[in-house]
Formats: C-alpha cells, sequence, structure tokens
C-alpha cells in the first residue's frame, strides 16, 4: 500500500504493470509503504491490533484489502484518490510466466530462498499455509501456464487479478483512475496535476523474452479463456486487441 498522505494518494501497486518502475519514483517523491515494515517499525506495530487483522501482501495489496486495513487504523478510505496501472492482459501473462520461473509443483522462483521476498511475502493471503520448496525451473509452455499453472499459482502475490477484483472500480464512492502501461503519458499527466515528477523514460526489470512469439504460440482456447478472465480490461481499455 503505496501511500502520500499530504496529497491523499495511494497508489494500488498492480503486479507485472510496471510497478517496480513506478514505485521507484513514488518513493523518491514522498509515497511510503503504510503497511511495510519500515512503517511497522516507526509505529511500533508489532503490539498493534490491526496488524494482527490484516493478512494481505503488503507490496501488492488489492484494493479490498487497503479499505479494510484503513478503517482499522481509523482512516476513511473515501478521503483518498486512488490510482494503478493496468496492461493487456496476454501480454501481462506473458510477463508473470517468464518473471515466476515456475518449478514443477508450480512454485515461483523469486519466492524463495534465492528469490528477493522470503516465503511470506510471496503470498496474497498470508492466512493460508504455504510450504515452499523450490526445485528448479520446469520445461511448462506458456499454454500449460495459461490452462493449468494460472489456477495453480494464484496464491502468490503476481498473480495477474482482473481490474474488477484487485481495485473497488464498480463502486462508484471511490475516485479511483486507471492507466494503460502502454500509454504512460496519461500517468504522467496525472502525476504532473499532483506536483509529482514521473520520467516516463525510466524503466527498471524490463524482461528480456520475445513476447510477440509467445504470444503466437497461445492456443485458440487460452485466447478465449484470457479474454474471459479479463473482459472487463478488454471491454473497457483494450478493445483494439
Amino acid at each position: 500500500m503505496w501511500i502520500h498522505e499530504k496529497k491523499k494518494l495511494i497508489y494500488l501497486c498492480n503486479p507485472k504493470c510496471g510497478s517496480q518502475t513506478l514505485v521507484e519514483t513514488l518513493k523518491r517523491q514522498g509515497f511510503i509503504n503504510f503497511i511495510g515494515e519500515p512503517w511497522r517499525r516507526r509505529q511500533n506495530i508489532a503490539k498493534c491490533p490491526a496488524i494482527k487483522k490484516y493478512n494481505g501482501n503488503w507490496m501488492h495489496a488489492c484494493m479490498k484489502t487497503i479499505v479494510k486495513f484503513m478503517k482499522v487504523i481509523g482512516k476513511n478510505p473515501y478521503d483518498y484518490k486512488y490510482f494503478t496501472v493496468i496492461r493487456e492482459p496476454i501480454d501481462r501473462l506473458i510477463s508473470n510466466f517468464n518473471y515466476c520461473k515456475f518449478d514443477k509443483d508450480w512454485h515461483a522462483y523469486y519466492c524463495g530462498p534465492n528469490g528477493y521476498c522470503h516465503t511470506k511475502n510471496a503470498l496474497l493471503d498470508f492466512s493460508k499455509e504455504f510450504n515452499y520448496t523450490y526445485k528448479g525451473k520446469y520445461n511448462y509452455t506458456i499454454n500449460d501456464y495459461l490452462s493449468i499453472g494460472l489456477e495453480k499459482s494464484a496464491n502468490l502475490c503476481t498473480h495477474p487479478m482482473p481490474i474488477i477484483d484487485y481495485t473497488e472500480i464498480l463502486d462508484k464512492r471511490f475516485d479511483i483512475s486507471i492507466f494503460k502501461l502502454e500509454n504512460m503519458n496519461e500517468l504522467k499527466k496525472f502525476l504532473d496535476s499532483h506536483d509529482i515528477c514521473f520520467d516516463i523514460n525510466f524503466k527498471k526489470n524490463s524482461g528480456k523474452y520475445d513476447s510477440f512469439k509467445i504470444r503466437n504460440t497461445i492456443t485458440k482456447e487460452n485466447i478465449d479463456k484470457i479474454r474471459n478472465i479479463y473482459k472487463y480490461e478488454y471491454t473497457y481499455y483494450y478493445k483494439n486487441f
């Protein structure tokens, strides 16, 4: 949960949508991870009952979890403006597949001893049990991921949730702005209007793979499946894809 308290802005850190690039920028502009470890230490959060009710990933928390947490700590979630970034779903799923480097049991490389985060932080929901044993990258294809692995790995924090599940966009009481990774100029305009500098040319952790080539191997059945899961995105943001 990335928040700028003075500007009443909350960035919903949607995974595999340029989130690490944007977080690096926002941290330099006064945003803090409200549920992350630095804030916990400042607030002596270990003794705070609120954190015991928070069982979600603090980096990529979905809006429903954030709203629940804010109410617990006495803040009004309707007082804030929310913004996030989406990505064309097929490209996003290809990105996640390559990033995770799944083993045979659909455990992701990034959440193990050699990855960037410890086991618990790899989960969407910390209240669920997760026995992590990474056995090395398995030779799965993108079609294996879309037909089987997408559901098998749904407990991981990089799981590409549809925007209607990740945000409360259908609840008109919230002020939510959605931007496309393919057109970051619109996000820049939004941030500029709040006196936040954003360099659209800065990119972090760009994937080194041929997305177009991988995309061409996806079966029609899996294409249809993706379009059904991400129906809202294709209806309102990616009609021509």
